[in-house]
């Protein structure tokens, strides 16, 4: 039988046992400076948004440009193979990626110019890279065999719901991998 008796746990339980704050997980930041880091995101996240406004506006007129591009890209692959491309329904917002990345690397603090553009080249060839995996894999949804009309149904579905998600998300995962957590940290706060 197990014993519920805690008193052979007293020793573990002396409080004058002493751990530092990083040791046990708390936050030894006393009210003020929460307060200053509070204050510190929020400026980042208002400048997040004013850089990124100016940049959707600019993304309605240029966005159909950088569709264009990637349609062309992967009908050229696909006439490659003696196939044609139809026209599939691609909606701007699908591939507007480069808006967030693009505002954050332009808020980022402590960076070089030269290394800002390189940075920001880089990451926007990723982008281009997956809308273009992304787009070839909608093609082979909708054209595949027609045996593959249950598959349709579900993958198309579940296939731009994911397209969203990771959209939303690839941004932010490119911005944290190229510059790094220390570099991010000094950045917003």
């Amino acid at each position: 039988m197990v014993s519920r008796d805690i008193s052979i746990y007293a020793p573990l339980l002396v409080a004058d046992h002493h751990f530092p704050d990083s040791a046990l997980g708390v936050c030894s930041m006393d009210k003020t400076n929460r307060s200053t880091w509070g204050k510190k995101v929020l400026i980042f996240i208002a400048k997040f948004l004013l850089v990124s406004l100016p940049l959707f506006v600019l993304w309605l007129v240029v966005g159909y440009f950088y569709i264009s591009a990637v349609l062309l890209i992967v009908k050229s692959s696909v006439a490659i193979f003696g196939q044609k491309l139809p026209g599939l329904p691609m909606s701007l917002d699908l591939f507007s990626s480069p808006i967030p990345f693009i505002s954050l690397i332009v808020i980022t603090k402590g960076i070089k110019l030269q290394q800002r553009l390189f940075k920001m080249g880089i990451g926007l060839l990723i982008l281009f890279s997956w809308h273009l995996v992304a787009t070839m894999f909608l093609y082979l949804i909708v054209t595949g065999d027609s045996q593959l009309a249950i598959w349709k149904s579900v993958l198309l579905p579940s296939f731009r719901t994911f397209l969203y998600i990771f959209n939303l998300v690839l941004p932010f995962l490119l911005w944290f991998y190229l510059l790094g957590k220390t570099r991010i940290k000094r950045a917003i706060l």
